[in-house]
């Protein structure tokens, strides 16, 4: 991605978020961590309790943190981030006093508590980052970019998660984890501080105030939302597989060794990244039937994908997992600023944070609780697989009735 000029206001955005992904992921990778440190995998229970319900809680509260959020958006004038990153990093400071105590059942329902605070932040910050980068941006080309790194930061943030919890020891992740909270801290106080960041919200030069009800953006929009909806749980639920789902499933259920699979998630997630790259070079050429073939793909690749798993053949799950997301990196690279086109102005604001939370929001958690849950219910280790199949369905149907000008409404 060559030419990438960021301005004073997005680098300090990107900063920020750069934190709260970090902090986001790290922490539920700890509970992982804590899970294998004191013996407790043979217990069902309380491995989902410790790498699962992190994921489904905050995800959960993602709805319900985007519909309050943006209400009280609505009624104010300036952005409100600062304070969500300012109630982020709290959270950051709360966590990392109560890692260390985290087999206690207080600790661990108190940090539980967290999560489900962090999800309803979550909710009401990045369908603002959306509408903010849009806002932001001088050229399509800009807007193209801005949609693209947001993915390729949370990756790179999720790979450096696993390499400190996983690759080094606890007392060094934790200096780092304390290191990284100052620093979450002073950007925070940099955010508050330079105020042309965040005062006088608008979209596209229409005051808030003047923005449509939640009820209105609905009714308004609801094939919109519904379409899209449907097209982006697809996406979520194959992210959701290879960054919540499948670390558990190969090591719990197929004694897979946890080192090979971390490694392997890195390199497919490394795949993933060129994904999103190729995504943004190409954003132009990818409309509703490059979606579809590639939809397509992606199915076909994860049925091969789960006959590989019982074979233990690391190597071509490696290849095949990142054919994967090298295909969902395509697709995702420009959804956010497909996401946001689609909204008239007054719309933009109740449209982006419902479409995003119930698909991208509760998807991403909620997909492996679903998956868990059947597999230890019916025993059957083909589940993930099917699961992922039904929503490819259901997302190949919301892009039949899609548009395919709504792919390319930001060149407009």
């Amino acid at each position: 991605m060559k030419n990438i000029h960021l301005n004073p206001h997005m680098t300090i955005m990107f900063l920020g978020l750069s934190l709260f992904f970090y902090h986001y992921y790290d922490a539920s990778l700890l509970f992982n961590y804590y899970t294998r440190y004191y013996n407790l995998r043979n217990d069902n229970i309380l491995v989902f309790i410790m790498i699962l319900a992190p994921f489904t809680l905050s995800s959960t509260g993602c709805p319900i943190g985007g519909v309050l959020i943006t209400f009280w958006q609505s009624k104010v004038r300036n952005y409100v981030f600062p304070y969500l990153f300012l109630f982020d990093c709290t959270l950051s400071i709360f966590s990392n006093l109560l890692i260390n105590y985290i087999y206690l059942k207080p600790v661990l329902i108190l940090a539980l508590v967290c999560r489900a605070l962090q999800g309803m932040l979550i909710g009401g910050l990045l369908p603002q980052y959306v509408i903010y980068f849009y806002a932001e941006s001088r050229s399509v080309a800009q807007k193209v970019r801005y949609s693209t790194l947001f993915f390729i930061i949370f990756y790179i943030c999720v790979i450096l998660s696993i390499i400190m919890v996983n690759f080094t020891s606890a007392r060094i992740n934790s200096i780092v984890n304390w290191i990284i909270t100052f620093g979450y801290l002073i950007v925070v106080l940099l955010i508050f501080n330079y105020k042309i960041v965040w005062q006088k919200f608008n979209i596209d030069g229409v005051c808030i105030d003047h923005s449509w009800s939640f009820i209105k953006t609905i009714i308004s929009n609801r094939w919109t939302i519904i379409r899209f909806t449907g097209f982006i749980t697809f996406m979520a639920s194959i992210n959701a597989f290879f960054l919540t789902v499948m670390p558990v499933f190969l090591t719990h259920y197929l004694n897979y060794s946890a080192d090979n699979v971390f490694e392997m998630q890195i390199i497919i997630m490394i795949v993933g990244i060129v994904g999103f790259i190729f995504g943004y070079v190409y954003h132009a050429s990818i409309g509703r039937k490059a979606h579809l073939a590639m939809g397509m793909v992606i199915k076909i690749l994860m049925f091969i994908l789960f006959k590989l798993y019982m074979r233990h053949n690391i190597y071509l799950i490696e290849l095949i997992g990142s054919a994967c997301l090298f295909c969902f990196g395509i697709m995702a690279a420009k959804i956010l600023l497909i996401i946001n086109s689609v909204f008239s102005t007054k719309a933009r604001l109740h449209g982006v944070a419902t479409t995003y939370n119930v698909s991208w929001g509760l998807m991403f958690g909620f997909s492996g609780f679903l998956t868990m849950h059947l597999i230890e219910r019916f025993h059957d280790l083909y589940i993930p697989s099917l699961i992922i199949m039904l929503f490819s369905f259901i997302s190949l149907i919301s892009l039949w009735f899609t548009p395919d000008k709504d792919f390319f409404r930001y060149l407009e």
